[in-house]
């Protein structure tokens, strides 16, 4: 599975980024999540005021509750975290094919039209 998360820094944590740069804030996020056995695929920074980074983090269906609550605790204790929203997300080749099989069981089912 895979989750599209925003953040939103506090002002302590943006201010480690204007001294050691974005990377070494995905550096210490990587690390975070590969203990709960996650990974980071993609990290952007975001400009808005609203949101500072987003990224994507691959992840095993099992552990998300867990992981995203332990990883989100451990950020917003050490001050680093203002406000975050994740996002489950999907290829779209994959919502397709779920489409296609929604499309194909209606159309053999007793009674159902298009």
């Amino acid at each position: 599975m895979r989750l599209l998360n925003l953040v939103k820094y506090t002002s302590e944590a943006s201010a480690e980024v204007l001294k050691e740069g974005f990377g070494s804030r995905r550096d210490a996020l990587a690390a975070a999540v590969e203990q709960t056995g996650g990974e980071i695929e993609h990290f952007w920074a975001v400009n808005s005021s609203d949101w500072n980074v987003a990224f994507v983090v691959q992840t095993t269906q099992v552990a998300d509750d867990a992981q995203g609550a332990a990883v989100y605790v451990a950020y917003q204790a050490a001050g680093y975290i203002e406000k975050v929203m994740s996002l489950p997300i999907a290829e779209a080749a994959d919502a397709d094919a779920v489409l296609q099989a929604m499309a194909d069981t209606r159309a053999r089912t007793p009674g159902a039209t298009d």
